[in-house]
């Protein structure tokens, strides 16, 4: 009978800002970016839309290398296949999911930010805030011990993997109840990313407080995704 034939592909050869040069690259940057651009099967948004400047510090954080049993690997890289007859939405939201990117709108363009360390780019203060304010903590059911991420691993002839992040110490505070989360990660395919993921989607559990106050109207310096400070009296925060 026919053989089955099963073969690892490069994917579609993507446009990098930072070169102007159209390649194969598996950077998550580059790849959400393309998917937005695409007339074919992505969005189909103008590059005149796409803020270059924001997609090419995304696309350096993900390049960048970090230590891992063995040796060096790029943070974050984005290996898989677009479903065309998923939804636009959930394409954009599957592949944001492979670098911890955040897909923001804001003054007429596409911007790329990804959730990792960075300088505060305002701070609050009671000179720019006014009025009341509410702050809430998360419940149990957003605070987890353990993480467990589901994705398709590449040294494994791409079958389903699980990439687990365990606190005992976390479980400890949750008086020893396992508080368990599963994510899906269609578009990481190795192991140590995986867990990775999975460790900072279970760090950022635990820190669940949520703050809502109206601030004057210098407080519209900041957008999405900003990282500030707030140092006021009345939470007694500095």
């Amino acid at each position: 009978s026919l053989p089955t034939i099963t073969a690892d592909v490069r994917g579609r050869k993507v446009y990098d800002p930072r070169t102007g040069v159209t390649a194969y690259s598996n950077n998550p940057a580059l790849c959400i970016r393309d998917y937005l651009t695409s007339q074919r099967y992505g969005r189909g948004i103008s590059q005149s839309l796409i803020d270059d400047a924001s997609f090419i510090t995304a696309a350096n954080h993900c390049d960048e290398l970090v230590s891992v049993p063995g040796g060096t690997q790029a943070r974050y890289t984005c290996d898989g296949m677009v479903d065309i007859n998923s939804t636009l939405f959930d394409n954009t939201k599957n592949l944001l999911t492979s670098c911890r990117g955040m897909l923001i709108y804001s003054g007429g363009k596409y911007k790329l930010a990804i959730d990792k360390l960075t300088a505060s780019t305002f701070d609050f203060t009671e000179s720019n805030i006014v009025g009341s304010w509410t702050i809430s903590q998360s419940g149990r059911r957003n605070r987890f011990n353990r993480v467990t991420a589901g994705f398709y691993n590449g040294s494994r002839n791409w079958q389903q993997d699980l990439a687990i992040s365990d606190s005992s110490a976390y479980r400890g505070l949750d008086n020893s109840l396992l508080l368990e989360s599963k994510v899906d990660l269609p578009y990481t395919s190795d192991l140590y990313k995986a867990q990775q993921l999975a460790g900072l989607t279970l760090k950022q559990s635990r820190f669940g407080l949520s703050v809502k106050f109206t601030a004057m109207q210098e407080g519209l310096r900041v957008e999405a995704a900003d990282v500030v400070t707030i140092t006021h009296s009345t939470p007694g925060w500095t």
